[in-house]
């Protein structure tokens, strides 16, 4: 994670499950596989969210 610079807090490897590793580790097989099965059309989402902004103060003094 160091190598990456990632930090340990955002992708906690060690506390993960192993069927969550496994999943992780096959996404991009999975990507790769969706985009070889690709005939042209749209693919479409499964789920959509809206996410509300979150201003930090010094965005809120700034912008408002």
């Amino acid at each position: 994670m160091a190598q990456r610079r990632i930090p340990e807090a955002t992708f906690p490897l060690d506390a993960l499950p192993v069927a969550l590793l496994e999943h992780l580790s096959l996404s991009p097989h999975r990507m790769v596989s969706l985009v070889k099965k690709f005939d042209g059309n749209v693919i479409k989402p499964r789920k959509t969210r809206i996410l509300s902004p979150s201003l930090t103060g010094r965005d809120k003094e700034e912008y408002q």
